[in-house]
């Protein structure tokens, strides 16, 4: 019983946050912050990465302004690089646990 009940209460859900915008504009005014749960394993061929750092290229502005000459299709994710670490990994990945 005991082991049951703490699988229950310390079970954690993952989650990322991203931001995200649906229309081009001033990107004070267009990206909102979305949280999206994460499966707690990463599908056959992906790895879970754990973000260190995402700097805000001009490009990131330009492309949120839509006067970047290659628009996304939207919505979208905000910015086109970051830093960080495999934290979980599935067979069929080039990446593998640890790799940055």
């Amino acid at each position: 019983m005991l082991t049951r009940r703490c699988s229950v209460i310390c079970a954690r859900q993952l989650s990322a946050k991203q931001l995200v915008y649906a229309e081009y504009g001033d990107p004070a005014k267009v990206l909102k912050l979305q949280r999206i749960d994460l499966n707690d394993t990463p599908p056959a061929g992906h790895v879970h990465v754990k973000w260190i750092a995402a700097p805000i290229n001009p490009a990131d502005i330009n492309t949120l302004q839509g006067v970047y000459p290659i628009k996304p299709q939207l919505p979208a994710v905000a910015g086109n690089e970051g830093y960080g670490r495999v934290e979980k990994e599935r067979s069929g990945s080039i990446y593998r646990l640890g790799d940055i």
